[in-house]
Order: C-alpha cells, then structure tokens, then sequence
C-alpha cells in the first residue's frame, strides 16, 4: 500500500530499530541520528529536525518537556510509547 505521508522524518537514536526499518520499507525516507550522528544532544536533534523540515520520531518522552521548557521551536515530535522503558524499570518478581 502507497503511504500518503510526504516528506522526511527524523529518528532520534532513542528509537527502536524495528520500528525505523517499518517505516522505510514502506517507502518513507527517515534520516537516523544513530546511524548519521551519534551522540547529538537533545538541542542539536531538535535544531536538524527543523533544519530538514522534519517531524522528529523518539521514544524519549523528555523531548517534549525539553521543547515546552525552552520554547524551543519544532516541526512537531512523534513519540512512540512501546512500554519496552516501563518494563526495564519494573521490579523484579
């Protein structure tokens, strides 16, 4: 099935691996900050992300804190929530 999403999206290395191969192949172009540039903070994701005109894709919930404590401008994030940080953090049984 054709996507009907246009442009490019941005992957913060907080996103899982799987998710960014769904996307591309289903013919998405979506720029990796893990496989592009590493260890970019938060502030430098954010500023390429408007940069390329891109929404930015994370799974690091503190981007949108980051964004409203600092006004910082944004094309928009997508957060994904895939429960994988809750469940790392939950007590041993």
């Amino acid at each position: 099935m054709k996507n009907s999403l246009s442009g490019e999206l941005l992957a913060d290395e907080s996103l899982d691996d799987r998710i960014l191969r769904i996307l591309r192949a289903d013919g998405l172009t979506v720029h990796s900050i893990r496989e592009d540039r590493p260890g970019m903070s938060d502030r430098e994701v954010l500023d390429l992300s408007c940069r390329l005109n891109s929404l930015l894709l994370t799974e690091d919930c503190d981007f949108g804190t980051w964004v409203f404590a600092h006004k910082v401008p944004t094309v928009g994030i997508f957060f994904f929530d895939t429960g994988l940080e809750s469940r790392s953090r939950s007590p041993a049984s």
